[in-house]
């Protein structure tokens, strides 16, 4: 019996489906050395996964009211696919417009510098304790 997909038919669909995620996560966990364009897509992923979060249900709910008002004419594998879409494009707008400036004032504001300056290295004794020692 061949593996079925959402909507009980055999289609390569399945694969992109399943399949992509699946590598997408295999990929991260193997090669944690990544470069190039495939790094900073795992980057922006791993930067935006809060606001993809948080998104996809507000995205998911306005999709679950569109398509019980106006049932679409496509297969339910295609559907998922756009959904998915979707969802992965407002989370990444979300934390790009949203996340990431409110995370940059939060740190001005809490740690008087700017968001990606990098802080003195600690000391692991306190000065206060090397004072007087030679």
């Amino acid at each position: 019996m061949a593996p079925q997909t959402i909507d009980g038919s055999d289609s390569m669909m399945r694969v992109l489906i399943w399949g992509t995620p699946a590598l997408l996560l295999f990929g991260a966990v193997f090669n944690l050395s990544a470069r190039g364009p495939v790094r900073r897509v795992l980057m922006l992923l791993g930067n935006a996964s809060y606001s993809l979060y948080l998104s996809h249900l507000v995205v998911l709910r306005i999709a679950q009211e569109m398509i019980e008002r106006w049932p679409p004419d496509i297969a339910p594998d295609t559907l998922l696919a756009l959904l998915m879409t979707v969802c992965l494009s407002v989370g990444i707008a979300a934390w790009a417009l949203l996340e990431k400036p409110l995370l940059a004032v939060t740190r001005r504001l809490l740690l008087g510098r700017p968001a990606g300056q990098a802080t003195e290295p600690r000391q692991s004794v306190p000065s206060r304790l090397l004072e007087g020692r030679s």
